[in-house]
């Protein structure tokens, strides 16, 4: 029936953010959806379901729904959610910015929003950075975990509550009469104070009365316990139903949806798909949730009444649903389903061994997307118990959410650290060891490793104490990592001889820790070494099953990359790198996406391609949430790289930022070579002690061409030793793009016999990189300018708008310029049709 005087107050509310909050069959989504289409406003709707608890899947859904609604809302909002450590703030500034832009009056709906608890203290903030012209509605079983009175107070939120949707007595009166019992001997005000108004209770007494019952008894019913009168309606269905679909339905209701298969498993029975169709058709209180009807839910008060009715059978029943439940989740692989029916039966023994086998399946998770929702719902239900009774289960959890750099991990960690102050060595190293994680993957190298050293500690403490966790194992590779993200090669390589004796796993012994050493000697410059450890481990992998998306296949493919890059092998390195990226996504952890997002970026730079490189180096630099002044000057570093290769005139400006380390003074140097400024590189390179292969040969070239002006012979003689260096390991890249006149010096070099076809390589080589152009062909709209190629290549990137405006220095209506610009002249109106024409047209 029409709820006019709650429509009218939906249409004239004037505040950005309007609120519903009641329990269960108050008619919430009913009035929002007889309002939306009465509306003049444009509306997009999201209902949500319990897998918006996890804050990414909430997001990543909504965004979908608004560009659903509207196209050019939310592109941004996608890109940022794709980081492993994306940040609220971010994503409300992006949608709030697109849906000001919108034309006209706009509604956004959030129905059931009780299921995205997490992530309700942002759609707070959200309303308030709405337009006057845009509205938040938001519909929940629960009073949401912000505060409303704030919001009150400040004039953002309009409130309606159970006391509003609840039926008056004249709507109780119009509801009977539209069900044909308006001539019955029904107590209208009775019937309405009993169920004080609430809707579906109303709804269930009038199908119970249409259904032959006796409407005093109805009435009576209601007037007793609400178990008692959730008893009576329930049996009123169930009773009418022959055995087989009732016993059916018992076993079945523990599902939140379901299709045959599921329904076979849970039931036990052969005809599970029969009965289901019998549901369906005679309308038995089932939702179909899927376009392809193939999947289906029951009514969420019609679930309820079933599943009290079958606990009240014993533990028994309703245990062996939920069970089944999970054996048949697990088999499918959906990891989330399978704890969620566990934890319904407060099996932890369970819940805990569903999570722990997919961090033990080759010691890493199926899917950091998977893993997080996991370990939140398991922490949510068992944490803090466990942080006192058993604080070793629980840090398994907190890792999954430490490995991706999540701040939960610091709150359950110092849960832990309150509750036993004075740990006993095996729990002791496993803390450290998360607490490394977690400070390694947000980007605090220091804070890292003095947990990483206090956790080898206590493993050597623990020794003969018992199992230690086998995360433990790869202690030595975690202290590697952290020095890489600092550049200290040397201390990178050190660490991996470490070792966690006497505690090994197989696979970090063969695998795992050979690939690491493979990528320290490739980042060190030996390539020989490298590449037979790559065909040491590519056999490990096999025998141990490694996973695409692990750190080991991860970096083999980084050093195989690198190593192709280095042979001046752009397409297969691209290939390599497409690979690592996509599987760094899956991997989840933070500090891994940006290795290979800046290898990305050295490619773009190999390929002449700035914006690309720049784009690259801001997403590395946007995983990392708290990096400290050692992992900044890296960052510095690789910016001051592309600039000195591509835009040599703006490199000037960078150089404060640069560390004092080898790495930065062969890259000045270079520049001053690049410049034709002799001494200054010449007076630099005195200073700088190269100690690995790369830098030896780096030194060598850059001295060489320094040299060359006052004194050929003496320029020869660095020459030939960096390339009797470089030789065996096969370098081009290196050598032939360290400056001008590298050709000139190759060619006039008296090269011995050894070296001659070497020599005779790289001239070939770094004569084809001079005469090679990069240049764009013409376009039909005209041709694009140099920024306005920039701006494309940037719009290719995975950073938001925001984001371009600063990695170019300019302000948002300058960036809206240039893409409108774009947009003519590629005859195109989105940014992702301007990518697909520009990656068409070779421009990206």
């Amino acid at each position: 029936m029409r709820r006019a005087a709650l429509l009218r107050r939906l249409e004239s509310a004037g505040e950005p953010l309007l609120l519903l909050v009641a329990p269960s069959g108050f008619g919430k989504t009913s009035l929002l959806a007889e309002w939306a289409v009465a509306t003049d406003a444009q509306v997009a709707w999201l209902s949500c379901d319990e897998t918006d608890g996890e804050p990414a899947q909430f997001w990543s859904r909504l965004i979908a729904s608004l560009a659903a609604r509207w196209p050019a809302v939310g592109g941004d909002a996608a890109l940022i959610l794709e980081r492993p450590s994306w940040d609220d703030p971010g994503l409300v500034d992006s949608l709030a910015r697109d849906l000001a832009e919108l034309p006209a009056a706009a509604v956004v709906v959030i129905d059931d929003a009780q299921f995205a608890e997490a992530s309700q203290r942002t759609l707070a903030s959200l309303a308030q950075r709405l337009p006057g012209h845009v509205r938040l509605l938001v519909a929940s079983q629960h009073n949401p975990v912000f505060s409303t009175s704030r919001l009150r107070l400040a004039g953002v939120i309009t409130e309606l509550r159970a006391g509003d949707l609840a039926f008056t007595e004249v709507e109780v009166e119009q509801l009977l009469e539209l069900a044909g019992l308006g001539r019955e001997p029904i107590d209208g005000r009775r019937l309405r104070s009993l169920t004080e108004g609430w809707p579906a209770g109303l709804q269930m007494a009038v199908l119970a009365m249409r259904g032959g019952g006796d409407p005093r008894e109805v009435v009576d019913a209601l007037a007793s316990t609400t178990q008692e009168a959730s008893d009576y309606l329930a049996n009123e269905v169930l009773n009418q139903l022959p055995p087989d679909l009732a016993r059916f339905l018992m076993h079945i209701c523990v599902l939140d949806e379901f299709d045959v298969q599921l329904c076979e498993a849970v039931s036990g029975q052969d005809d599970a798909g029969r009965l289901l169709d019998r549901v369906v058709a005679d309308d038995l209180f089932i939702y179909q949730v899927d376009r392809a009807g193939e999947r289906f839910r029951l009514h969420q008060m019609f679930a309820a009444f079933l599943r009290a009715r079958l606990k009240s059978r014993g533990g028994g029943p309703f245990r062996e649903a939920h069970l089944r439940a999970v054996a048949a989740l697990r088999e499918r692989g959906d990891r989330l389903g399978a704890l969620r029916h566990a934890m319904a039966v407060a099996d932890m023994q369970l819940a805990a061994a569903l999570v722990v086998d997919s961090m033990l399946t080759s010691l890493e998770v199926t899917n950091a997307g998977e893993a997080g929702p996991v370990a939140r719902a398991w922490l949510a239900k068992f944490g803090d118990a466990a942080a006192e009774a058993n604080p070793g289960q629980l840090l398994q959890f907190v890792l999954l959410l430490a490995a991706s750099g999540h701040r939960e991990a610091e709150v359950w960690l110092t849960k832990v650290n309150q509750a036993h102050p004075r740990p006993a060595a095996g729990p002791d190293a496993l803390a450290h060891g998360v607490w490394a994680a977690y400070y390694l993957n947000r980007g605090s190298v220091d804070l890292a490793l003095e947990h990483n050293r206090l956790a080898r500690q206590a493993v050597s403490a623990a020794a003969g104490q018992g199992p230690l966790f086998p995360m433990l194992a790869e202690l030595p590779m975690q202290e590697a990592g952290a020095y890489l993200l600092a550049g200290d090669l040397p201390a990178a390589a050190s660490a991996l001889q470490h070792g966690t004796a006497p505690f090994s796993a197989p696979i970090v012994d063969e695998f795992r820790s050979p690939v690491v050493a493979a990528w320290v000697a490739f980042l060190q410059g030996d390539l020989v070494s490298a590449g037979a450890a790559l065909d040491r481990v590519g056999r490990a992998a096999a025998e141990h099953g490694a996973v695409a998306h692990g750190l080991g296949m991860i970096l083999a493919n980084l050093a195989e990359a690198g190593i192709r890059l280095e042979r001046c092998e752009h397409e297969p390195a691209a290939a390599l790198l497409a690979t690592a990226q996509a599987a760094a996504r899956i991997n989840g952890r933070p500090v891994i996406q940006t290795m290979v997002d800046t290898w990305i970026a050295r490619l773009a730079t190999a390929r002449g391609d700035r914006a690309g490189a720049l784009a690259s180096l801001a997403q590395a630099r946007l995983a990392l949430t708290a990096p400290d002044d050692r992992v900044r000057a890296q960052f510095a570093i690789e910016e001051f790289r592309v600039a000195v290769a591509l835009a040599p005139a703006e490199a000037t400006a960078l150089v404060p930022r640069l560390p004092a380390n080898t790495a930065s003074g062969l890259l000045q140097a270079r520049l001053h070579v690049v410049r034709r400024e002799w001494a200054k590189a010449g007076k630099i390179l005195e200073e700088v002690e190269p100690v690995t292969i790369r830098e030896r040969v780096e030194w060598g070239v850059l001295r060489s061409l320094a040299a060359q002006a006052p004194d050929l012979t003496r320029a020869h003689r660095y020459l030939r030793t960096a390339l009797a260096l470089a030789d065996p390991h096969g370098y081009l890249a290196t050598i032939i793009e360290q400056g001008p006149g590298i050709t000139a010096l190759l060619r006039s070099l008296p090269a011995g016999t050894g070296l001659k076809p070497y020599v005779d390589e790289l001239s070939v080589r770094a004569e084809a990189a001079a005469a090679s152009s990069n240049g764009p062909g013409p376009l039909p709209g005209g041709p694009l300018s140099g920024r306005e190629l920039t701006v494309l290549r940037l719009l290719s990137s995975r950073l938001t708008t925001t984001e371009i405006t600063g990695a170019l220095f300019v302000s948002a209506n300058t960036l809206k310029t240039h893409m409108k610009s774009i947009y003519r002249k590629l005859d195109v109106s989105s940014r992702a049709d301007a990518v697909r024409q520009g990656e068409a047209r070779g421009l990206i």
